[in-house]
C-alpha cells in the first residue's frame, strides 16, 4: 500500500518517520510513539508498506524539527513535533493508497491514543 504523508496545506513531509502499530503489540498499550514498526518517507514523503493477514493496525507519522540548541538528541523543541491522525486499518479491506496529514501536536494524538486504547479495552471486556 502506497502511503503520502504532507504538512496540513498539502506540501510533502521528506524523511518524516512513520510507524505501524499492530492491535496487541506492547506499543499499544503503553507507548505508541515508542514502538511499532518504524520506516521513513522518500524526498516527496512517499513511502510503502506491506500488510500480510487480516490483522488491526495504526499508522501515523511524526516529523521532527531541528533541535533549538542545535545538538541532534536535545528535545528540547519536542512541543513543535508534528504527528499525523493514527489512522485504524484492517488487513483485509486496504485502500490502494492512503494520504496523511501532519497537523496535531504530541499531545493532541495522546489525547486521540488513549481513547482507542480505552474503547478497546472496553470492548475486550464485554
Amino acid at each position: 500500500m502506497r502511503i503520502r504523508f504532507a504538512t496540513a496545506d498539502g506540501q510533502p513531509v521528506k524523511d518524516s518517520w512513520f510507524w505501524v502499530i499492530y492491535e496487541h503489540d506492547w506499543s499499544y498499550y503503553r507507548n505508541p510513539l515508542g514502538g511499532g514498526g518504524i520506516l521513513k518517507t522518500n524526498d516527496d514523503g512517499n513511502s510503502e508498506i506491506n500488510v500480510f493477514g487480516d490483522v488491526r493496525l495504526w499508522i501515523f507519522a511524526e516529523v521532527f524539527p531541528a533541535p533549538l540548541s542545535g545538538s541532534v538528541s536535545d528535545n528540547s523543541n519536542a512541543a513543535n513535533n508534528r504527528i499525523s491522525l493514527p489512522t485504524e486499518l484492517r488487513g483485509s479491506n486496504l485502500p490502494s493508497h492512503l494520504d496523511l496529514k501532519l497537523n496535531m501536536s504530541e499531545s493532541q494524538f495522546t489525547d486521540i491514543w488513549h481513547r482507542i486504547t480505552s474503547a478497546k479495552n472496553s470492548e475486550e471486556k464485554r
